[in-house]
């Protein structure tokens, strides 16, 4: 029997076809696997740009010349250079891409985020691992009954405080149980496991709160407004803001040259007087305050949190590290990238 042509051609047609497909899906896999290797390549070198930016951080932090104090408008704060007159630590080209060290400061009278271009000062926020619990109990959403379960989740013994803390007996109790840890928290997202700490409360001191740092004195050139409404407490209502916008100067910018430093804590209470309209009261507590040892003009930890950039900002990593300053040179407490 003769073949038949048309069975013929459409057999060959249908294998041309597959062969198409076939082809048209190896492109697609290849060019998938392209795009991954491009990806994780690109993922890699913004890491190293980021890397960049921290150890950048690092070396102006211990280039600081200024022995007396440590302020927001400081070349490791704000990043900026006022003798070359531009930033050091936002937008910087690393090889193919950039890097920027900043972090939110406050939001204007609009409601708009204020940025400044460097490190976070640890000691410019309240260390819950030195605080009594009449402070901690002033924070944002917390009780004396939260502060006391605060103090007994640090303390090494199994007794519980005042206020109806918590201690093994509680925790081990629940659901999902666990021991009173009885040390010192080591990242501020421990106080989570502490009892009554909700989410919504964390999250509403988790910029004010740290677990770095010796003492239980607050950089009074640093603090926010919300810690230092904390320190001097709720019958202040107004103080917190007017030290805060006397440190802009009067400009009133935080983190330029403007900027009024405290630089001897013996004048703290003198320089707000000579300066700002207070009232007996208000510097009353400031001094109250400052001799209860909660004020210093001096830092040794901060917080650095850098984000890298390849392909226009296509490809972003961010990495977040705790340094301690000392003489010779920085100490990493804490590592994490975002």
């Amino acid at each position: 029997m003769k073949p038949d042509k048309g069975t013929i051609l459409i057999t060959t047609l249908w294998i041309l076809t597959l062969l198409t497909l076939l082809a048209l899906g190896i492109g697609m896999r290849v060019g998938i696997d392209v795009k991954m290797i491009s990806f994780f390549i690109n993922s890699y070198k913004a890491h190293y740009i980021a890397e960049a930016g921290i150890r950048k951080t690092i070396f102006l932090l211990g280039k600081d010349s200024d022995k007396n104090a440590d302020s927001l408008n400081e070349i490791w704060s704000s990043g900026y250079d006022y003798d070359k007159e531009q930033f050091v630590l936002k937008d910087i080209r690393v090889g193919e891409g950039a890097f920027t060290v900043g972090y939110e400061i406050e939001r204007d009278e609009e409601g708009k985020p204020v940025y400044l271009y460097g490190a976070i000062d640890e000691s410019g926020k309240l260390n819950i691992n030195e605080l009594g619990d009449d402070i901690i109990a002033k924070l944002p959403g917390f009780s004396p009954e939260i502060a006391s379960a605060v103090l007994d989740w640090r303390d090494e013994d199994d007794l519980t405080g005042p206020f109806g803390g918590a201690e093994d007996d509680y925790y081990e109790g629940l659901e999902a149980s666990y021991e009173c840890k009885d040390a010192k928290f080591s990242v501020p997202e421990e106080i989570l496991l502490v009892k009554d700490v909700t989410r919504d409360i964390y999250d509403g001191v988790k910029d004010i709160i740290t677990v770095y740092g010796e003492g239980k004195a607050v950089n009074i050139n640093t603090a926010s407004r919300e810690v230092l409404a904390v320190l001097l407490g709720p019958e202040m209502e107004d103080l917190p803001a007017k030290i805060a916008n006397y440190r802009k100067g009067t400009d009133g910018i935080a983190g330029n040259q403007d900027d009024n430093i405290f630089k001897d804590l013996n004048t703290i209470t003198a320089q707000l007087q000579s300066a700002m309209t207070l009232n007996a009261v208000e510097l009353n507590r400031v001094e109250e305050i400052k001799n209860a040892g909660y004020f210093k003009v001096l830092s040794n930890y901060f917080r650095i949190r850098s984000v890298g950039e390849v392909k226009n900002g296509r490809v972003k990593k961010a990495i977040e590290v705790v340094a301690k300053r000392t003489d010779n040179l920085s100490e990493i407490l804490y590592y994490y990238e975002l």
